[in-house]
């Protein structure tokens, strides 16, 4: 999750027409479970793998399923995004596919679907309402248990007490939320405190410089660990701290409650991470399967975690050799 800066790797966006105009291709497949459905994908951004590769993958599976998919994206912007909703509902849409950008922030998206009669289904992130009043189902990570695992982690790693600074995603946005909230339960009434706290924004030039200012304030000797939320971020501390002339992995550990991308993985093999709680994109098939029993009449959980793991230096190679992306 970042918002795009120049430092950041540009991302090849799906092979799925955004205005969803018609592309020269076989007629649907009439059996197919979703033939006759209409799926709007409202994506939060496009700018790094993980996002890429979860719209990539909300599109791939329900096509195939056999739904008519259209979608757009809304560079990390709120006002956008609502924006986006609205012009999906106009194409005429049966379902509604989101992450939000932030909880709060689109509501007004929510309740024109309601308005509208289209259904929503949200992935990776929740908004305020609720669930299976305002939306099927919210589809993403254990982000409390992410930010637990990881504080859990630490607090094995530093029986004796720590320093930790932490770099939080974007404010209000779900998965912030939670893993902030994980990572202090799983510290409180230990010895290992939060010492300093900035907003990264999910961005990894945000959280280089965050990052940068939070180690010239404090001092790298007085800082023990430093916490993140996502690979995007995970990498501009990597950035941060080696571009100050220090080692990850032995001046200060870095960890993440979030993501786990192949290359991050390889920071954990190398000894630069120490732990990362993974977030998995690729959650079009769960995405298709609820559609599929709503239409059916069925009744379906209102809120359902990814199969999420912790990511460490006893398994990080072995996860490797099955990573893809």
């Amino acid at each position: 999750e970042t918002k795009q800066t120049e430092a950041d790797k540009p991302t090849e966006a799906p092979a799925v027409d955004q205005k969803g105009e018609d592309k020269q291709e076989e007629p649907a497949d009439a059996s197919k479970p979703l033939a006759g459905i209409k799926v709007g994908v409202a994506a939060c951004h496009m700018t790094n793998s993980w996002n890429t590769t979860d719209t990539n993958d909300l599109i791939s599976k329900l096509e195939a399923a056999g739904a008519t998919v259209v979608w757009n994206e809304a560079k990390n912007d709120t006002a956008t995004q609502v924006s986006n909703v609205n012009d999906l509902i106009a194409q005429g849409i049966n379902y509604l596919v989101i992450k939000p950008k932030e909880e709060e922030g689109l509501v007004p998206a929510i309740e024109a679907c309601k308005k509208a009669n289209v259904k929503v289904v949200l992935v990776d992130r929740s908004v305020r309402g609720e669930a299976g009043v305002d939306y099927i189902t919210a589809i993403r990570t254990d982000a409390y248990n992410g930010g637990f695992s990881i504080g859990k982690w630490v607090v094995e790693k530093f029986p004796e007490g720590c320093n930790i600074i932490e770099i939080t995603g974007t404010a209000g946005s779900t998965t912030a939320l939670e893993r902030t909230q994980g990572f202090a339960d799983a510290i409180k009434d230990t010895s290992c405190k939060i010492i300093n706290t900035q907003t990264g924004n999910f961005s990894r030039t945000d959280t280089q410089k965050a990052c940068e200012n939070m180690i010239q304030a404090e001092g790298i000797d007085n800082i023990d660990v430093i916490m993140t939320h996502s690979d995007e971020m995970l990498f501009g501390v990597l950035q941060a701290v080696e571009g100050m002339g220090y080692t990850p992995g032995k001046d200060v550990i870095v960890v993440s409650s979030g993501d786990g991308c192949s290359d991050a993985l390889d920071e954990i093999i190398a000894g630069r991470v120490g732990a990362i709680y993974e977030c998995t994109p690729f959650l079009g098939a769960q995405v298709a399967e609820i559609i599929e029993a709503v239409e059916k009449g069925e009744t379906v959980e209102t809120l359902i975690y990814s199969n999420d793991r912790l990511f460490t230096i006893e398994n990080a190679a072995e996860e490797q050799q099955k990573a893809t992306w």
